[in-house]
């Protein structure tokens, strides 16, 4: 039976496999085109979406063969979106650090995310 929660595992895993994909074979259109809008974009409001996709992921984790990771996915997801919100100045140094990183660093965060997303989706 498909559920809202696995719908939401689907989309989760596909999202990161097409951004991973994004990230590891066009790393520079990545960088221009798509995060260049999140470089002044509030932090704390952005701090909610990690926290709601967390939340998400914990409530769909029993849907999932690698229910252990889905957890992690979702509790890292929550601790982000935390620092987002309570410390913006620090996470707004590793975003700087992100827009300054080199392809090599993007090609290498894409796989990883290809890797992960790729996972999600063999787990429903």
């Amino acid at each position: 039976m498909v559920t809202v929660s696995t719908w939401f595992l689907y989309l989760i895993g596909i999202f990161w496999v097409i951004t991973g994909a994004l990230l590891a074979f066009t790393p520079e259109v990545a960088k221009n085109k798509f995060l260049k809008k999140l470089k002044n974009a509030p932090l704390k409001k952005l701090g909610v979406v990690p926290i709601i996709a967390g939340i998400l992921l914990l409530i769909s984790a029993s849907y999932n063969r690698y229910r252990l990771l889905i957890i992690l996915f979702g509790l890292l997801a929550i601790l982000k979106g935390a620092l987002c919100i309570a410390a913006t100045d620090k996470m707004e140094k590793m975003r700087d650090w992100w827009f300054k990183a080199s392809n090599g660093i993007y090609r290498i965060w894409g796989t990883v995310m290809i890797i992960i997303g790729s996972i999600v989706l063999i787990g429903i």
